[in-house]
């Protein structure tokens, strides 16, 4: 720990650091109601050897407000895409992403959704080669090459038929 001349307390780490944004936007479409049209959510994850996480990425609404915060940040390519799952909320700004970055991998739980959103993406994935790798729980994603950088999958259980289904209709 140090100290500034305010007593502010810094702790210096030595240790690669991971930064992580959670960027908003905001859109409004009527001054009185001050109602937002873009929602849903999305994180970024700068890794320790400057790799680039995307989970998750708003509306479709959002697509060139996430390529302009990326860009600031000096991404040119996003080595890890991950779908939490494929409402438009979610995934929308995805297919924008997809034609603007390099990706390395995409990510999802595996479930379909018919929903234009989940459309858009799978053409957009489609379009650049792009294989869906299905994340389940147990599985581990090894982020640096040292194994000092790991997410683990909680959730979702490997998904049946059955219940594939009932998660569409729901």
């Amino acid at each position: 720990k140090s100290y500034d001349k305010l007593n502010r307390t810094f702790i210096t780490l030595n240790e690669p650091v991971l930064k992580i944004y959670f960027p908003q936007f905001g859109l409004y479409n009527d001054e009185q109601t001050k109602e937002n049209i873009i929602g849903g959510d999305g994180i970024v994850i700068i890794l320790p050897d400057e790799k680039c996480i995307v989970i998750d990425s708003f509306d479709p609404e959002a697509s060139y407000d996430m390529v302009c915060f990326l860009e600031k940040l000096g991404i040119r390519k996003i080595d890890y895409l991950i779908a939490s799952h494929y409402h438009a909320d979610h995934v929308g700004s995805m297919p924008g992403l997809i034609k603007y970055f390099d990706i390395g991998k995409f990510y999802s739980n595996g479930a379909d959704f018919s929903t234009k959103a989940c459309f858009l993406l799978i053409d957009a994935l489609y379009e650049k080669n792009l294989e869906i790798n299905v994340l389940k729980q147990g599985d581990i994603l090894n982020l640096l090459t040292d194994d000092d950088c790991k997410i683990e999958v909680l959730w979702p259980k490997e998904f049946t038929k059955k219940e594939l289904d009932e998660i569409y209709w729901r």
